[in-house]
């Protein structure tokens, strides 16, 4: 596909995206660097390189994680219902909410665990999770500088948390 640089001008923009990961050889690398500057990083892999990504697709074909996702879209509705009207307790919804958040994760958790266990070097899978944690560690510090304390009061065990 030939590349559009007027699309690639609006989008390389900090206000974006805060890194560019690019894959190639040299032309392929010096035409992300055009548009690198202040607050725009490149992550770059040479073209001997090849990665995998785990993509929300990976949550959505498995037939277990729909209706737990309709149920926390439900009984969350039901919650906020609840909470707007005002008019008494919402121990059920609260409940029930927890409920399904709780249904929900473990489900993720197993797809997460069927992804790990078909990893075809679990030395590099192993290398991931490290890594994640490092970036979950560098989040929790930056949070820290810049508003004195972690998002949402996170646990030491949010680092192994999956990002979707």
């Amino acid at each position: 596909m030939p590349r559009d640089e007027s699309i690639e001008r609006t989008l390389y923009r900090p206000q974006y995206f805060d890194r560019i990961v690019a894959w190639g050889g040299g032309d392929a690398i010096n035409n992300v660097i055009r548009y690198l500057g202040p607050g725009l990083q490149l992550i770059s892999f040479d073209p001997k390189s090849s990665i995998s990504m785990i993509g929300p697709e990976a949550f959505k074909s498995d037939a277990a994680l729909k209706p737990d996702f309709e149920s926390v879209k439900s009984t969350h509705q039901a919650l906020v219902a609840c909470l707007v009207s005002g008019t008494g307790t919402c121990d059920s919804q609260i409940a029930a909410f927890a409920s399904a958040q709780q249904a929900l994760t473990t489900e993720k958790y197993k797809v997460w665990e069927g992804l790990f266990k078909g990893a075809p070097n679990a030395s590099k899978a192993t290398t991931f999770l490290s890594q994640m944690q490092q970036l979950e560690q560098q989040k929790h510090a930056m949070f820290q500088q810049a508003f004195g304390s972690s998002p949402s009061g996170d646990s030491p065990d949010a680092a192994t948390t999956p990002v979707e």
